[in-house]
């Protein structure tokens, strides 16, 4: 019955789309012809042939059923170098190849007989994947291409997609690692899907991280390997991005929510809420009426942010643009909060939401931070999650 279902997605869904890892994956896509599955194993088999790159780690091709003859192949890697590359193989079996432009980018259209129209096209595409978290489909995408960037210095007449980001790398690399990414050997390896969670939790004085510390192999995206050395970088691709995402039940006392308990009034205190004005918003009773200086949200979320970012990794964050920060944790970075924007509690009936807003210096770097207080439903009696939203200034 799985089964069944997975393929009623394949062949019926306008929005399905999937990035083949592998030879397998391309054969069982069968809202595909045979004939294109074919052409496209082909294309599997030849690519690092080609590319110079293995397909499991590059992952070039999205397929996508909105229309079953067309799929599209990442920006990095050039059709037209595809092209002339089949055209000089005796054996594909094909009737006809031809190589054009349109408007959305380079094509190739395959033709299995005398038709004037083509059976497969090829596409200039994004090829990322349908992933919301780090960024999105842009993120995970930002993942392979500045991998396939670090991979440039090897050849003799590099071409960056993103050339700021790729030369500010190989400085830091060269004075923080002494990694000559020009001269030495190396590899790069996409790891994204191996990033691990942390949990968070409340030690009754302060926040707290598990893992802590040195947590490079915990937030790896891309790792840089030599012989002796390995150099994990932490991506993010977008404007804005959650920080922290953690649950807070182990402190509301939810099985206790109409009594006033000490501990959920500590943490609340602890975020820089009176206690008593944030448990109103929700109907329950604080009878703890502490209002919070700024000076002690300050240090507060200084030791929240600076934990929580942890050391042991290159970070790198971009916008697509120019506007980078990229910066070796050594050590635990600088946080400075130089001020709390404004304090927002809920209110009942209007709003279900607390927050805090901060300005915030990283390593000088300055950043609003929004710390969110919410419920996962409009049911929820209490704000269950903290979200801590990060976005340059």
């Amino acid at each position: 019955m799985i089964k069944k279902f997975k393929v009623f997605l394949q062949e019926k869904s306008k929005t399905y789309n999937i990035i083949p890892a592998n030879a397998k994956e391309i054969a069982n896509q069968t809202f595909l012809p045979k004939e294109s599955r074919k052409i496209l194993l082909k294309i599997q088999k030849i690519f690092k042939k080609v590319y110079g790159k293995s397909w499991e780690e590059s992952l070039p091709l999205t397929l996508a059923n909105g229309e079953s003859k067309v799929v599209k192949f990442m920006r990095i890697f050039p059709l037209k170098k595809l092209y002339n590359y089949i055209k000089k193989l005796p054996d594909f079996e094909i009737y006809r190849i031809e190589f054009s432009q349109i408007s959305n980018g380079d094509v190739i259209d395959f033709y299995f007989s005398d038709d004037k129209k083509y059976d497969l096209r090829i596409l200039e595409g994004n090829g990322s994947r349908n992933n919301k978290a780090g960024g999105g489909k842009k993120g995970k995408e930002f993942e392979y291409i500045l991998a396939s960037d670090l991979r440039e210095f090897k050849n003799s007449v590099p071409v960056f997609t993103y050339p700021h980001i790729a030369e500010e790398l190989y400085d830091l690399f060269k004075k923080e690692f002494k990694v000559d990414l020009k001269k030495d050997k190396y590899d790069v390896v996409v790891e994204g899907g191996k990033n691990q969670k942390r949990n968070m939790y409340f030690t009754g004085k302060e926040i707290a991280f598990k893992p802590d510390g040195n947590i490079g192999k915990i937030v790896v995206d891309v790792m840089v390997k030599t012989d002796k050395k390995e150099i994990p970088l932490s991506l993010k691709f977008s404007k804005t991005y959650y920080l922290i995402n953690a649950s807070l039940r182990p402190y509301l006392h939810l099985d206790k929510i109409s009594e006033d308990v000490k501990e959920r009034n500590e943490i609340l205190k602890y975020f820089g809420f009176n206690p008593q004005k944030f448990c109103n918003g929700y109907g329950i009773y604080s009878s703890d009426n502490t209002e919070i200086s700024e000076s002690r949200i300050k240090k507060n979320w200084e030791q929240i942010i600076t934990k929580s970012f942890g050391y042991g990794y290159v970070y790198v964050w971009t916008d697509g643009k120019n506007h980078n920060f990229i910066e070796y944790f050594k050590t635990f970075p600088k946080v400075k909060v130089n001020k709390v924007n404004e304090i927002k509690y809920a209110e009942m009936g209007k709003r279900k939401y607390s927050l805090i807003s901060m300005d915030v210096l990283i390593n000088g770097m300055p950043f609003i931070v929004d710390a969110q207080f919410r419920g996962t439903t409009g049911k929820d009696v209490f704000p269950y999650y903290m979200r801590v939203l990060l976005r340059k200034k």
